[in-house]
């Protein structure tokens, strides 16, 4: 069943992270019961303010349940423990997976930190509550003292104040297997990123093991000096480091506030009014497919869209290439991995975890909604199509260099992360695979990591999608999402599509490009004829927007390396007084300028607007409520931008009088 095999993936994880070396994994034992369980922060803070006046209680609960489920520990240890652990985790205002294996005895490790961090206690007082408790081998004369190991019972309850451990435990049992796959997988990799540093200790030698990542933090803080850098580039590099390290951790990036909480609300209301015609922009990428692929790769693989199609209507991949695409490099996977209790960001960062249960219940069906909205846009199946065909095609590039012998130029090689000497080695790997990859028949793991690693920037270039590395920081914090919001592609794609063209100023660049016009063109063509079936204006709607002008500009606008330059060239238009060249371009109906471009501003002046308009006819026999006050009404409306629901909404618009006065 279902929780049979959940206790499965958390033990496999468990062995992995234990083979990765990540700390704190690698003294628990094998388990296949093994199952994680994560504190609820929301759930912890209600407790507390449930027992304000006397939160000792909470703390004596916690300090009960350590003494009941282990062995030889006091309960003045235990206390202390207790104490110590809540402070950290009520400070940290986010779920961590290390800190749920502290109080459950699994990392000592990060006991200890806390214990040093939070309890003020004396050295002799923490080593005395410390010792013994890192798991060593048992010897039969062992005392009590020196066979303690702790253990928190889970089940425990008080009974005097009716508190108990279940109460702030998280429950949802997906919940707790995404986050704790996110973050031990985010540290391992970490830990094999640090395998590739060694820094010298104190007397100057070179260990062998790799350093942990505060290690390298400090190495960088000695020596800085040293490379030229003033203290103004060195808190900025050391702020952007931090900001990488948690974003592959899976740890948040801000703190979470209501304010935080309700720009991530406002944001999520936005994608679910504006974003129902999104599908339409995404077919410029075909373009991408193409022009970096190459036509022959391409066509060897339009049989295999079939599959695609097949997967997702049964959840079978039938074909042995895309079931290897699948399972290395995750692509055409999002839709999975974003379902309702997924609320990861951008990022890949969980959100959510700490709202009340009222405002719980609508999140969640803000959630579903967005989903709708992926869904009827036909976003997520078209880019699950897309991301996956563009992983095939990347593989077919290289594996048709290999058996040909043509070779890719060294600045495209070199995007990739691969020079000429490995790229050899790779397609000498590749002539051993039929139909197939087939890592398990590779013998040189160096040629694979890089292949592995090269066809995943490749693939996620062809079809962009954008990383934490790529843009500035600020724009991961609630409010530069919210200012930047649907304005993060173009952000993304000025430095994977506009300046790396740029850069190589070859064939592939200018084939991707008039390529990717040319659907971004067919798109445009396509949404603006469907979209004004039912109007009665319908005539006057296509001369306008189907002009040649309009045409070559939502072309261009659609096309991804156009990146910024729509958007700018409006603004600057409008701001001098011009009328904007690229105003039908955009699939969500927005402004193409950067200020009322922003759906947020967008909604704040249609409720203004809209909402004027609406007062003022019922109250004044001399205004109608026209067009104009019903569109900026029905912008406001869940899934209004739809195709089917736009058009009706647009016939019945259609029987209003077009001016109010």
């Amino acid at each position: 069943g279902a929780v049979a095999h959940q206790k499965k993936l958390f033990n496999d994880l468990l062995k992995w992270a234990q083979d990765k070396g990540v700390a704190g994994f690698q003294n628990v034992k094998e388990n296949s019961e093994y199952f994680t369980r994560i504190f609820n922060n929301k759930r912890l803070d209600e407790m507390f303010a449930k027992t304000a006046g006397n939160t000792g209680h909470v703390y004596r609960l916690f300090a009960n349940a350590i003494v009941k489920g282990s062995d030889g520990i006091e309960y003045d240890d235990a206390l202390e423990i207790a104490t110590a652990y809540l402070k950290s985790v009520r400070k940290l205002k986010y779920q961590q997976v290390s800190y749920s294996r502290a109080i459950s005895g699994d990392d000592i490790d990060t006991l200890t930190r806390i214990l040093e961090e939070e309890s003020g206690l004396s050295p002799e007082r923490l080593a005395s509550i410390t010792a013994d408790l890192q798991p060593k081998a048992t010897n039969a004369g062992d005392t009590a003292r020196t066979q303690r190991r702790m253990r928190l019972d889970e089940t425990y309850r008080d009974a005097a104040t009716g508190l108990g451990i279940e109460d702030v435990l998280e429950n949802n049992a997906e919940a707790v297997m995404n986050l704790y796959t996110r973050q031990v997988m985010g540290a391992a990799y970490i830990e094999e990123a640090l395998m590739h540093f060694r820094v010298p200790d104190v007397a100057g030698n070179m260990p062998s093991s790799a350093p942990t990542f505060d290690t390298v933090l400090n190495h960088i803080r000695d020596t800085a000096d040293q490379h030229g850098l003033t203290p103004e580039q060195f808190n900025t590099e050391m702020k952007n480091l931090d900001f990488l390290y948690r974003a592959i951790s899976g740890m948040p990036l801000h703190e979470t506030t209501n304010l935080t909480e309700a720009l991530r609300f406002m944001s999520n209301y936005n994608f679910v009014r504006i974003m129902n015609q999104a599908g339409f922009a995404q077919l410029a990428e075909i373009g991408n497919i193409l022009g970096k692929g190459g036509w022959k790769a391409t066509v060897q693989h339009v049989p295999a869209l079939r599959s695609i199609w097949k997967r997702a209507q049964n959840g079978q991949m039938e074909d042995e290439l895309f079931d290897e695409i699948e399972t290395i490099w995750g692509l055409g996977t999002e839709r999975m991995r974003h379902v309702g209790n997924n609320k990861m960001d951008d990022y890949g960062v969980f959100e959510g975890g700490n709202l009340g249960r009222a405002f719980r219940k609508a999140d969640d069906a803000m959630q579903m909604a967005k989903r709708v909205t992926a869904d009827v846009s036909f976003m997520a199946p078209i880019n699950m199509a897309l991301q996956r065909f563009a992983g095939r095609v990347a593989v077919q590039k290289f594996m048709n260099e290999a058996v040909t012998g043509g070779v890719i130029s060294a600045d495209r090689l070199a995007v990739l992360g691969i020079d000429g000497p490995l790229f050899e080695r790779v397609k000498g790997q590749l002539l051993k695979t039929v139909r197939r990859v087939n890592f398990e028949q590779w013998d040189d793991q160096d040629a694979a990591s890089a292949f592995i690693n090269g066809i995943d920037r490749y693939s996620r270039r062809i079809i962009q999608e954008n990383g934490a590395g790529m843009q500035h920081r600020w724009m991961s914090h609630p409010m530069g999402r919210t200012m930047f919001q649907f304005r993060s592609f173009v952000a993304g794609a000025y430095t994977k599509q506009l300046l790396s063209g740029l850069h190589h100023r070859d064939l592939e660049t200018v084939s991707s490009w008039l390529l990717s016009m040319f659907f971004g063109g067919l798109s445009y063509v396509g949404s603006t004829y469907i979209n004004t079936i039912g109007s009665k204006d319908r005539q006057r709607l296509l001369t306008e927007r189907l002009s040649p002008e309009a045409i070559g500009a939502a072309s261009f606008s659609r096309a991804g390396f156009a990146s910024f330059l729509p958007g700018a060239a409006d603004s600057m238009l409008k701001f001098a007084g011009y009328e904007p060249v690229f105003s039908f371009g955009r699939t969500t109906g927005l402004a193409s300028d950067f200020f009322f471009g922003n759906p947020t501003i967008d909604a704040i002046d249609r409720a203004w607007a809209g909402g004027s308009g609406a007062l003022k006819a019922a109250t004044s026999s001399d205004y109608d409520f026209s067009q104009q006050d019903y569109n900026k009404v029905k912008g406001l409306v869940f899934f209004q931008n739809a195709t089917l629901v736009r058009n009706f909404l647009n016939s019945f618009g259609d029987t209003l009088p077009r001016y109010s006065e």
